[in-house]
């Protein structure tokens, strides 16, 4: 389905104080930032379930959406003692607890 700014504007310019939630907020502030890391970071922060990120339930980690990076491996070698440990790629990021 291709959306055309008119169409757009048409379901979301009219959003009052009374309309507007903090979902359709940050939806549209994903749209606007996609691809950066920012949109990323909104996306654990307020951990709101973006259609477009819903992972499949035969990935790696089971159908849950990863909420950082892992640490690379030649990292927890070298400098294991100051690797915190952590639930895996799914866990919450103390930072959004």
């Amino acid at each position: 389905m291709d959306v055309t700014d008119d169409a757009w504007l048409a379901t979301n310019a009219a959003e009052t104080a009374g309309t507007i939630s903090i979902a359709k907020i940050m939806n549209g502030k994903y749209i606007a930032m996609y691809a950066q890391g920012e949109a990323w970071s909104d996306y654990r922060r307020y951990q709101f379930a973006y259609p477009a990120l819903t992972p499949p339930a035969n990935n790696a980690t089971s159908g849950v959406q990863p909420s950082s990076y892992p640490y690379p491996t030649n990292e927890k070698i070298s400098n294991g003692n100051n690797v915190p440990a952590r639930g895996g790629i799914t866990a919450t990021l103390w930072a959004f607890q």
